[in-house]
């Protein structure tokens, strides 16, 4: 009696291990698919918006592929998508210091967006009803962000702040290849200003009306209950 039991409880702990198994080698097949997916997406925009001076898409689509599917899937579009794209992009690939800059750069992007949105979630997840003006800015029944100027301004903060973290870089990285060291040098052409005044803006905008509408309706149509 005694081994027989000991016998089924193998078997149990047995086939538990390889559901897991299974579970964890699908998940990580729909990461590598999302992945893909993503980054593709991210690429294939890139081209249609070069030849807008300084817009782009890419780093938005990279913190909302972090934002909806955490650090992993967000850094693995943020180095997958600006390595093919700045590798072969219309005007011509980039010195390599400067080029490997702005890949690990953009995949901060994906980090952010991975680290901030369960942040953003769970920030006064005490509120058990529906509350328009709750402070956490999700409506608590369905995890969907709320639409209201503070979540409007939130995610334009945010894309003001890693616009700014991702020129500031590139252009410390392009004084040192170009200008012998001198930081303030890329600064000193009027164009630079122009063109960083041009990606801000874009980018805040972009931020600000697009990831709200974008994480819902992923959301609504892959019914992701949980991220």
């Amino acid at each position: 009696m005694g081994d027989s039991m000991i016998k089924g409880n193998d078997e149990i702990i047995k086939n538990n291990k390889e559901t897991y198994e299974i579970f964890d080698n699908k998940k990580r097949l729909i990461n590598i698919v999302i992945i893909a997916v993503l980054a593709a997406l991210a690429i294939s925009l890139s081209y249609v918006f070069s030849a807008l001076p300084n817009i782009e898409v890419m780093s938005f689509l990279i913190f909302i592929s972090g934002f909806l599917y955490g650090t992993l899937v967000g850094t693995g579009v943020g180095f997958m998508a600006p390595l093919i794209y700045y590798g072969w992009n219309p005007y011509g690939p980039a010195d390599i210091p400067t080029y490997l800059t702005c890949v690990i750069c953009m995949a901060f992007f994906g980090i952010v967006g991975g680290l901030l949105k369960p942040n953003l979630k769970n920030k006064g997840n005490n509120n058990n009803s529906y509350n328009k003006s709750s402070n956490n800015g999700y409506n608590n029944s369905n995890g969907k962000i709320l639409y209201s100027k503070w979540n409007i301004l939130k995610f334009g903060i945010i894309g003001i702040a890693l616009t700014l973290q991702f020129d500031f870089i590139t252009n410390l990285i392009i004084a040192y290849m170009w200008y012998g060291g001198n930081i303030l040098a890329p600064y000193l052409n009027p164009w630079t200003f122009i063109f960083l005044i041009i990606h801000i803006v874009s980018n805040t905008i972009i931020f600000a009306l697009l990831t709200i509408p974008v994480y819902n309706s992923i959301r609504r149509v892959k019914k992701l209950n949980t991220f």
